[in-house]
């Protein structure tokens, strides 16, 4: 996904924009420990310290990702593209990739073409480099 930085703040907190979503996460660069600049755009990948209300929607079209309240946190509804029962889930809304430890999920398993909700907590993101 692209990303352009819209703030950048301590910490490598950026507050970043998308064709998607718009608000802020942490940012790690490729390679570099130069900070990033407002208005650099970036292709991104996308990691969570954690998340939460896991809950399986069915097979139905995803909604999207909208950023909360909270700075680093986000609503995602996601249709899940690929399961590994015993490690982990890939889930895809619009241009944004998640991948989910299933230890985090106390749900049934959900199937490739479910859509499933969370809240992202502590978004990240790494520069590809790309």
């Amino acid at each position: 996904m692209e990303i352009r930085i819209e703030e950048v703040g301590e910490s490598s907190s950026v507050r970043f924009s998308s064709p998607s979503v718009s608000g802020y996460a942490a940012f790690v660069p490729y390679r570099s420990k130069i900070p990033p600049q407002v208005g650099d755009t970036f292709a991104a990948e996308t990691a969570q310290e954690s998340v939460s209300a896991f809950r399986v929607e069915g097979p139905q079209d995803p909604k999207g990702i909208t950023a909360l309240p909270t700075p680093g946190e986000y609503m995602v509804v996601a249709v899940v593209v690929d399961c590994w029962e015993d490690w982990r889930l890939a889930v895809v809304v619009d241009d944004w990739s998640f991948m989910l430890d299933l230890t985090d999920i106390d749900t049934p398993i959900p199937r490739k073409g479910d859509a499933v909700s969370f809240v992202v907590h502590g978004l990240s993101l790494y520069d590809t480099g790309i």
